[in-house]
């Protein structure tokens, strides 16, 4: 008996499940920016957050490409850290999670340009856990 393999593509309701976060991420990236112990530290989260500006930017055209459509989805809220320790702590967390769902995405897609997409994304997620690294050893 043979079976027939069919491509599956990645849902685009993925996409807006990881881009629901985009508006609560930027203003806790924001506000530890303006709030951090030292110049390096801030400097490092101002460089964090264009990064995650072009994420999320290259998320919406993932979804594009897939629907023809923009990605329409309601934002989740944010709320202010109780320290600044504790936001890098709640960065750290919402990033690796956000890695996870991103790279289940990328193990399912199956058109050539998502893979590449997402995968530029993986790479850009690599290089975003290494400047919240160098907040740490600050």
């Amino acid at each position: 008996m043979s079976y027939m393999l069919y491509a599956r593509e990645i849902n685009p309701r993925d996409l807006l499940s990881i881009l629901q976060y985009e508006s609560s991420d930027v203003l806790r990236i924001d506000y530890l920016s303006v709030i951090a112990i030292n110049r390096e530290e801030r400097q490092i989260w101002r460089r964090l957050l264009a990064s995650r500006r072009l994420y999320y930017s290259r998320i919406k055209w993932v979804y594009s490409y897939l629907t023809g459509q923009e990605p329409s989805v309601d934002q989740l809220p944010f709320n202010r850290p109780e320290s600044y320790h504790a936001g890098v702590a709640e960065q750290k967390q919402a990033d690796q999670q956000r890695q996870q769902k991103l790279h289940a995405l990328s193990n399912q897609a199956t058109d050539y340009v998502v893979v590449e997409r997402l995968n530029e994304l993986l790479e850009r997620q690599q290089y975003e856990k290494n400047l919240i690294q160098q907040i740490n050893e600050q």
